[in-house]
């Protein structure tokens, strides 16, 4: 009340916490997952049922990219 109203200055907020986060990169490890997949079901010699791998691409992939 003592300072006029033309010298205040708005104070910036105090940070409490800032995290830097994660490169997009890691999102690629949904393909990786998917390929992987796929070779654990050749190597078990039952071919490749798409679904699985395709699974794994999709919920990889969707999950890192909303922690990104």
């Amino acid at each position: 009340m003592t300072e006029p109203a033309g010298d205040r200055v708005a104070a910036a907020p105090e940070v409490l916490f800032s995290e830097q986060g994660a490169s997009w990169l890691w999102v690629l490890a949904g393909p990786a997952a998917g390929v992987a997949m796929a070779m654990i079901q050749l190597s078990a010699g039952y071919g490749i049922q798409w679904m699985v791998p395709g699974l794994f691409l999709v919920l990889v992939s969707g999950f890192l990219a909303v922690q990104v």
